[in-house]
């Protein structure tokens, strides 16, 4: 769908992406998710858009609460590190993006308030391209 998107709307300089919740399958690891997920199914189609500036995206990532994924990974990997080493990915496939936008769902928010309620956070992030040939680099978007 997202090459299909790409291949009609070239010119996009602006992209936002919500998918819906689901449910994580616990057999995948948190590390392959991202790596294998983010580049193949997301980056990949999208880097087509050879004007695209800023993405803001909605990533189911796994667990955001240490205890919880534990269960999971052997080596646990922080929310901040996924969500990092995820719009490394982006900004590697799309060479002209300048801001990207995270959306994920913060569980330990969850857990200290409704637990019915889904809480979610924007972290956002910009793209230091350096000089040419450098590889990018995704940094804390720092309001002034």
């Amino acid at each position: 769908m997202l090459s299909a998107i790409a291949s009609a709307c070239p010119g996009l300089r602006t992209l936002e992406l919500e998918q819906a919740h689901y449910q994580q399958n616990e057999s995948v690891s948190v590390h392959s998710m991202v790596r294998d997920f983010v580049d193949e199914s997301l980056a990949q189609p999208l880097s087509i858009l050879r004007d695209l500036r800023e993405l803001r995206i909605t990533l189911e990532l796994g667990e955001h609460n240490r205890a919880a994924l534990r269960r999971m990974e052997a080596v646990y990997t922080g929310i901040d590190d996924r969500i990092q080493e995820a719009a490394q990915i982006f900004a590697e496939q799309l060479p002209t993006l300048d801001i990207i936008g995270v959306l994920y769902a913060n569980d330990f928010l969850r857990m200290v308030r409704a637990a019915s309620e889904r809480h979610c956070v924007w972290r956002r992030m910009y793209i230091d391209r350096g000089t040419a040939g450098d590889r990018p680099l995704v940094k804390p978007w720092m309001y002034m």
